[in-house]
């Protein structure tokens, strides 16, 4: 068991993870690493794995655009893998974003904890990249510990690179990590230690010649602002309405069970996702189909995660 003892390796540009979220910050660091010699071989010198996580509830275009980047990266030689759920990655009770409050008639709020991002997006990777290391460096331990230490072991740290942009303070406090992780994963932040913005993020990509993604964020985000709900409204009804169903059930399921109805929320506490609607009509129904798209392509809005 010596080999799992922590130590300083040797080589830590052994394995390279990029946390692609099909957004505008991680598609601007996957051209950087395709087209930009200097940045990939700062950022990941020999084996490169970009990984998706699917919530379920991505944009249309996000899907679309996770596809152009899966052919992008198969062109260049970069393995890249979406993560669904029938893989077997995703938690048993968080198969997609709805599958834990569709079960239990709950929801997510800003009034709660937030849980979705670590169950569909985070957890899944971890599981997966447990996975593809035990097939490709034939690794024969079953304990997710043991593998990462394994790995680090014998061809270093693993570099893990993120896509927050300059200003997009989300970097997470690593202390309540489990320590395995803390010692074997260096976790990356090319587009904050660069200087890179949302908006040259937005221009590297057009610079390099490619379509601009939209944000990516799940379609129905209580972190959404009101300009974002009044677009959901407009854009994606079936999303829209599906929710407003998921409220009803939850606040029904909620008061049959006694609880008061002061402490009985829904994803925007005090107002139902109708009654948010409404104050979104009320403030932005002025703008123009042009201005919410403009608005949309701005940026995300699950400013809560942290990774």
């Amino acid at each position: 068991m010596a080999v799992y003892k922590y130590i300083e390796p040797g080589n830590s540009n052994q394995l390279t993870i990029l946390s692609f979220g099909g957004g505008q910050d991680s598609w601007a660091i996957l051209l950087e690493l395709i087209y930009n010699k200097e940045f990939r071989q700062k950022y990941a010198l020999n084996k490169l794995l970009v990984i998706m996580a699917d919530t379920g509830w991505e944009h249309p275009k996000t899907y679309f655009f996770t596809a152009k980047a899966a052919d992008l990266c198969k062109e260049h030689g970069i393995d890249f893998t979406l993560i669904t759920p029938d893989m077997g990655h995703h938690p048993r009770t968080w198969q997609t974003l709805t599958h834990n409050w569709e079960t239990h008639n709950t929801i997510g709020s800003r009034a709660f904890a937030q849980t979705c991002t670590d169950n569909i997006k985070i957890k899944p990777q971890y599981s997966f990249v447990t996975a593809w290391l035990k097939e490709n460096y034939n690794i024969t331990t079953e304990k997710p510990e043991n593998v990462f230490k394994w790995f680090m072991a014998v061809h270093g740290k693993i570099r893990w690179m993120i896509g927050f942009a300059d200003g997009e303070d989300r970097e997470k406090d690593r202390s309540s990590d489990p320590k395995y992780r803390q010692n074997v994963v260096e976790y990356l932040f090319p587009l904050k230690e660069a200087g890179i913005n949302r908006q040259a993020a937005q221009d590297l990509i057009v610079g390099y010649g490619h379509e601009l993604p939209p944000p990516s964020n799940c379609t129905i985000c209580f972190f959404m602002s009101l300009q974002e709900l009044l677009w959901l409204f407009k854009n994606l009804p079936e999303h829209y309405w599906h929710w407003v169903k998921l409220e009803r059930n939850k606040l029904n399921a909620s008061r049959a069970k006694g609880q008061p109805e002061s402490k009985n929320h829904g994803p925007f506490p005090g107002r139902t996702i109708i009654q948010q609607t409404k104050v979104a009509f009320e403030k932005f129904g002025h703008w123009s189909d042009q201005q919410l798209n403009m608005y949309k392509m701005s940026h995300g809005h699950c400013v809560k995660s942290k990774h």
